[in-house]
């Protein structure tokens, strides 16, 4: 094929394909390094809720120590806060896992809310009546409570642990992806150097042995 083209045409094809090998390049470094923004991005906003949630979890000691319907009130805000910033996380996950482990999160918040409302009521008229101990069932109930909240904190870490496995994972594609563009591209020019430049002397030779054969 290269033998049809003309020498001005071969040269100039060096160019093209060095120009073709920099937008791909840039194009592959565009795309895995929109991929690793996004798995960071995920990371830290994992880092956010896991610090609403101990919001939350802080809120309803407060709650144990000072029973009223405004300490309850913080509590569903902190948890509504948090369901919040999930809703608005998942249409960034793209791995199934991490879909369902937030899917997951949500039913395990709805659970620590619905656990709470069991008892807050409770517990503020015990209050209001000095009764300061919790009875069994409170107690059943908020090791229940203690229980989800530590699922939540173990689910929640590890959609932060899948987000920088794949960026590390994104990154180290580019990167072999690179390497490779930029082997298979060494191979190219050298070849076609050669090519080239063999044709070049095949036809300096012949040229010479014609102006020898002319003047011989």
């Amino acid at each position: 094929m290269l033998r049809n083209l003309s020498t001005k045409k071969k040269l100039f094809l060096l160019p093209i394909t060095f120009i073709i090998i920099v937008i791909v390049s840039a194009f592959v470094y565009s795309h895995f390094n929109s991929v690793a923004e996004g798995r960071i991005n995920v990371a830290s906003q994992t880092d956010t809720l896991i610090q609403q949630l101990l919001k939350g979890r802080i809120s309803v000691y407060q709650f144990l120590r000072t029973p009223s319907e405004q300490t309850a009130q913080n509590v569903r805000a902190d948890f509504k806060k948090f369901d919040e910033f999930l809703n608005k996380l998942k249409p960034q996950l793209q791995e199934k896992e991490n879909i369902d482990l937030a899917n997951n999160i949500l039913d395990l918040s709805k659970e620590y809310i619905n656990s709470f409302d069991k008892f807050y009521s409770k517990k503020i008229d015990e209050y209001n009546n000095n009764i300061l101990k919790e009875g069994s069932q409170t107690l059943a109930i908020i090791k229940e409570m203690v229980d989800v909240g530590l699922k939540l904190e173990e689910k929640l870490s590890l959609i932060n642990e899948n987000a920088i496995k794949l960026k590390i994972s994104a990154d180290e594609t580019m990167n072999n992806v690179l390497v490779i563009i930029a082997i298979l591209s060494i191979l190219f020019f050298v070849t076609f150097s050669i090519l080239l430049s063999n044709q070049l002397i095949h036809a300096l030779n012949n040229f010479q042995e014609g102006l020898l054969s002319f003047f011989g």
